[in-house]
């Protein structure tokens, strides 16, 4: 029989139209004897769904590993090795049978949460289209490769308030539960795109033929990528990692054991699967990529103002992420591989701009031991290619990000993302960060130093001229050939006179200081290995050569810009190293940049020991009892022990104009 109209209508009712009796009985037999996965140019099934929605409440496999805890494996069926190989024959018929599969859905929902939890993980998509289908597999190892090829449009996943859980309220929920950032509604959107391509593929597990399983050869296909269009952003904040803490730990909580050595789920050996079990897969590879320019945001909360930090990057811009399936006797690792392309970074101040770079790469190397609480190692290798960024003194309050910018001190953001969590001596594990960062071409750190921290927020308007000639241009490129570009652009000199004297006055009355160079390599040691410590002891080194150089910019309108000028023109130089006006970075020398003083290479090391601040332990029991045994706190900042702070500068070949009388 075969079905060519099919509609599924809510009520557990199937209707079917236009039945027509067909005979495939010799079509079967044909595949079934040669019981072999061939490629498919068309497809037997069709599945066509409109408004479905998949909840998942828990996980079954938790439960299944506490029976075999606990004795109650009967409570589960568990398959041996020959059902599971009459079931593999089964399947093999079937997709014999089928060849591959197209699946519609006009638009569909996943929720993962329940009442027990204050969000869930929702995902919603429309007109999603896939093809699902198998090939065979040269090595031999595996039996096939399940491949999924599809798209969908207007993709949003978010985490979403739950509204069983507010009308509950459990008494023993410990998390947060705040309401998500302002302006947001009853949710935080983690990822919007307008249109995504994804593929993904995973072997059918086969018999291994050999001795054991080899964890360099042969290995199994489990692979994803993901390719994002037009009108991606991807969304995080102190809220939402919260959220994901909450959702992670319940449907895949931590074991708090030892980890066994690489096993098989199955049988809970402690080795590689042997000759005659089935294999398993050793690590997830997926990729991220974005064919359109795409955006991250942070969004955070100062007081009752909702913030964000911006990332606005280019097309072509990808993170590459494997996470191994598999625990060797040292543990696991995590690896993520980040590259995006002309980043521009801004935040919600007044004085918006932040950082920009061509090429930002990260490489994260995350090391878990077997054991739940033992030392971590995180290695972060980040380059930054043509680097400029802008400071004021709001970004210290704003985020908090290294100590060559803050000296550690708690910003709005980071105050935010650590206010819901509570120093617990049984979820504490110790942990070492190393930053090794890279920056190559050129780099250029701009201050503003106005008197009294006050900041002129008019964007700049450099060369404005060229600006509106070029995007008139571009308005009546139609005239260029008949009249010339040339004509056109001494006519539109001559049409916007006016607007340039009145745009003058729009330059930002800032006085800034730009630290530039070539290269620098920083290296950053941050332990985290004791529980409530008194003192941390944190190093930095920073090295600058290739030419360093320190310039500084006044207003036009400044008294000082013609005395700066004159002396700048009367002032006696030795260049012995290379000139750094070649250099590709916004404080040109052409642009009326006054350079004060040039170095061949500079060092620098910071070694900072500081007393972390802990905040108050929120406890159940009265508050005079709390307090009996509490550490009493300062009467006065000045009875505080002070943190020690060590710098030491090498400058070579430093060159400093001097003018003359």
């Amino acid at each position: 029989m075969e079905i060519r109209k099919g509609d599924f209508v809510m009520g557990e009712l199937l209707f079917f139209r236009d039945l027509e009796r067909y005979n495939f009985a010799a079509t079967v037999l044909s595949e079934l004897n040669a019981f072999g996965f061939k490629p498919r140019t068309s497809s037997r099934v069709h599945v066509t769904l409109n408004g479905l929605q998949v909840h998942v409440f828990n996980r079954l496999a938790e439960y299944k590993k506490l029976s075999m805890y606990f004795g109650l494996e009967r409570v589960f069926k568990f398959f041996s090795e020959k059902e599971e190989q009459a079931w593999d024959s089964f399947y093999d018929k079937l997709w014999c049978l089928i060849g591959y599969i197209k699946l519609s859905i006009g638009s569909g929902k996943f929720v993962a949460g329940n009442c027990s939890l204050p969000s869930v993980f929702v995902i919603i998509f429309e007109n999603y289209s896939s093809r699902i289908y198998l090939k065979s597999r040269k090595t031999g190892c595996d039996r096939a490769l399940l491949c999924i090829v599809g798209a969908c449009e207007n993709l949003s996943v978010s985490f979403v308030k739950s509204s069983e859980f507010e009308k509950k309220q459990p008494l023993h929920f410990t998390g947060r539960r705040d309401a998500p950032p302002r302006t947001m509604g009853d949710g935080f959107a983690v990822l919007q795109s307008a249109r995504l391509h994804f593929y993904y593929n995973q072997s059918i597990l086969g018999i291994v033929q050999d001795e054991m399983q080899s964890a360099t050869e042969n290995q199994p296909v489990w692979e994803s990528v993901w390719r994002f269009g037009k009108n991606t952003v991807f969304s995080y904040g102190p809220w939402a990692d919260a959220q994901r803490v909450l959702i992670y730990d319940f449907f895949f909580p931590p074991a708090h054991c030892t980890a066994s050595v690489t096993y098989v789920l199955k049988f809970y050996c402690s080795e590689m699967p042997k000759r005659g079990q089935r294999r398993i897969f050793l690590a997830h590879d997926a990729r991220i990529s974005v064919l359109n320019d795409a955006g991250f945001d942070i969004w955070f909360m100062r007081g009752d103002d909702l913030n964000a930090l911006h990332l606005r990057f280019k097309q072509g811009s990808s993170v590459d992420l494997n996470i191994p399936w598999i625990t060797l006797r040292s543990g696991y690792s995590t690896i993520l591989r980040c590259c995006l392309l002309f980043v521009d970074s801004s935040t919600s101040l007044p004085y918006s701009k932040f950082f920009q770079c061509e090429t930002f790469r990260l490489s994260l190397c995350a090391h878990y031991p077997r054991v739940f609480n033992a030392h971590q190692s995180w290695k972060f290798q980040i380059e930054l290619n043509k680097l400029t960024v802008w400071f004021v003194w709001d970004h210290k309050r704003f985020f908090s990000v290294s100590f060559f910018i803050d000296f550690c001190l708690m910003g709005d953001l980071i105050n935010e993302w650590s206010s819901a969590s509570v120093t617990d001596l049984y979820e504490f594990v110790p942990y070492t960060w190393n930053f090794n960062i890279k920056i190559t071409d050129s780099f250029e750190l701009i201050l503003v130093l106005n008197d009294k921290n006050w900041v002129d927020t008019k964007r700049d308007c450099p060369r404005i001229l060229d600006i509106v000639s070029i995007r008139l241009l571009k308005v009546e490129s139609r005239f260029v050939d008949r009249w010339g570009a040339s004509f056109i652009k001494d006519t539109l000199e001559d049409t916007i006179a006016g607007v340039l004297t009145i745009s003058l006055f729009d330059i930002p009355e800032n006085t800034l200081v730009a630290l530039v160079g070539r290269e620098a390599i920083m290296n950053a040691y941050l332990p985290f290995v004791d529980f409530c410590p008194e003192t941390v002891d944190t190093v930095y080194e920073v090295v600058a050569k290739d030419t360093v150089a320190l310039r500084f910019w006044v207003p036009p309108s400044s008294p000082m810009f013609p005395v700066l000028k004159t002396l700048l023109k009367n002032s006696i130089y030795v260049p012995s190293f290379a000139s750094s006006s070649n250099l590709p970075t916004s404080s040109s020398l052409n642009e009326h940049w006054i350079e004060v003083w040039r170095s061949e290479e500079v060092k620098i090391l910071l070694d900072y020991v500081y007393h972390p601040v802990y905040k108050d332990y929120s406890s159940d029991l009265p508050y005079s009892v709390v307090t009996s045994f509490l550490p009493k706190g300062a009467s006065h900042p000045i009875t505080l022990v002070p943190d020690d702070l060590l710098v030491e500068v090498c400058v070579f070949q430093l060159l400093i104009p001097i003018a003359k009388h």
